[in-house]
């Protein structure tokens, strides 16, 4: 198994997006074991999970677009098979030198040993968000103090 589907959810108007999890292969030469990973998907076999503690498979959760009310499953099938696919072929073409380093830290004279790295997608804003920069919070915060 490489995807498992773990939740959807249903917008007013009939459009879903559908949630879940892949397991990726590592790369060889990157492989970062996580002894104490828990798994998104409570029902996964064992040998699944040693796999991605030992680092040999990597657990990456997706959620989709929104697909329109009506959407065949086959439609939604073949675009989270898609997904997988270019989840995979990214993680294979990372540059392994720069992936190896991700979680490590320099005291001056050594390098410490590789801790297993945290991804956090990058957000989704919806049209009704309104988010400040940096520039604008700071405007506001002296505005309001009266500087």
């Amino acid at each position: 198994m490489k995807i498992v589907i773990l939740s959807s959810t249903k917008e007013s108007d009939g459009s879903f997006t559908v949630s879940g999890a892949f397991w990726l292969n590592a790369p060889t030469n990157s492989v970062i074991a996580k002894p104490d990973f828990k798994s998104k998907y409570h029902n996964i076999d064992s040998s699944t999970l040693t796999a991605i503690k030992t680092g040999t498979l990597l657990e990456q959760t997706f959620t989709t677009g929104l697909f329109d009310a009506g959407t065949t499953l086959d439609v939604v099938q073949s675009t989270i098979a898609s997904m997988y696919d270019a989840a995979q072929a990214n993680l294979i073409s990372e540059d392994p030198p720069v992936l190896n380093l991700i979680g490590s830290s320099f005291d001056g004279t050594n390098w410490s040993s590789v801790i297993a790295p945290t991804f956090l997608p990058k957000p989704v804003y919806t049209s009704n968000q309104i988010y400040l920069r940096w520039s604008d919070w700071k405007t506001l915060l002296l505005t309001r103090r009266g500087l």
